[in-house]
């Protein structure tokens, strides 16, 4: 059994959150080659979700890093990222959850999805860290 530190808890998924699949026409910024097991693939690392999570973690937030791709790939992309120091967990995505009556918006907190860009798409304005580094990006 692994245990989360106490505390309030950031999670951030990996496929086009901390890694983008696909590469912008005329991109000049960083790629990053993710190796997992027999497979390897360059991706491009999203600066703004990145500066975040290591933001959250100098604040004193846990930090779990899941992905549909299993957590093998999610170590994967937090070794090739070097994000090692401000990651607390690596696991899968949550296929289910299972909790009493209460609706998960209640609960699970805030949601947030930014572009390389560091442009918010969607989601709440869901923290001042979050406030501050998409201002930081602007």
């Amino acid at each position: 059994m692994h245990k989360v530190p106490c505390g309030p808890t950031a999670f951030f998924d990996c496929d086009d959150t901390l890694v983008m699949w696909s590469i912008p026409q005329q991109w000049e910024g960083d790629l990053v080659t993710i190796k997992c097991r027999d497979y390897a693939d360059t991706l491009v690392p999203n600066p703004h979700n990145i500066k975040l999570l290591k933001k959250m973690a100098a604040r004193g937030h846990a930090i779990v890093v899941w992905s549909g791709g299993g957590a093998d790939w999610a170590e994967a992309v937090v070794k090739a990222l070097k994000l090692e120091e401000f990651v607390d967990v690596v696991t899968a995505k949550p296929t289910y959850y299972i909790d009493d009556i209460a609706g998960a918006r209640e609960w699970i907190g805030k949601h947030g999805y930014f572009t390389l860009e560091g442009e918010r798409i969607h989601g709440d304005n869901f923290s001042r860290i979050g406030q501050e580094v998409e201002k930081e990006n602007k």
